[in-house]
């Protein structure tokens, strides 16, 4: 890598991590690097049947499908596996890919003591759909109103 100032430096070194100790701890902070793609997001292609590859909150379950529909030009509702919850509404930002969950309710479980629960995605760059290869990836903080269960990385991917 080359920065404008000049200086080189390796993107993949063979001593190992080419950054300081800590840094993946740092808020926000991500070791990984993600390129944009060539694939530009159109609506009209998103939409379709998807197969749940990654699910550790366990609603949808993995190797089940669920439904991708349009909202507007720019956002998604992935359609949730419990009747009676909402969908999970995602907004994508076509000039990346890069996706945003704002904070919504999903729905009430009914027979455990913490009410409705609520999804938004995490900061950073871990949530993004990638139209070359038909996936979805969210990385989801779940909470009711008592606090937060944590994160979790919903990801889909598109069969049809």
């Amino acid at each position: 890598i080359t920065t404008t100032d000049g200086k080189f430096y390796e993107a993949f070194p063979e001593v190992g991590a080419g950054y300081g100790a800590g840094i993946a701890a740092q808020p926000g902070a991500s070791v990984a690097v993600r390129y944009t793609a060539i694939c530009g997001f159109l609506v009209e292609e998103a939409v379709g049947t998807y197969e749940i590859t990654n699910d550790p909150w366990a609603d949808f379950g993995e190797g089940a499908t669920t439904e991708v529909t349009a909202v507007s030009d720019t956002e998604l509702a992935i359609e949730y596996s419990i009747p009676g919850f909402n969908p999970i509404v995602l907004t994508v930002n076509p000039a990346d890919n890069s996706v945003t969950v704002p904070i919504q309710p999903l729905g009430d479980y009914g027979n455990w003591p913490y009410g409705v629960v609520s999804a938004e995605s995490m900061p950073g760059n871990n949530n993004f759909i990638n139209p070359c290869d038909g996936t979805i990836r969210l990385d989801l903080r779940y909470t009711v109103s008592a606090g937060s269960f944590g994160n979790y990385v919903l990801e889909l991917r598109k069969v049809n």
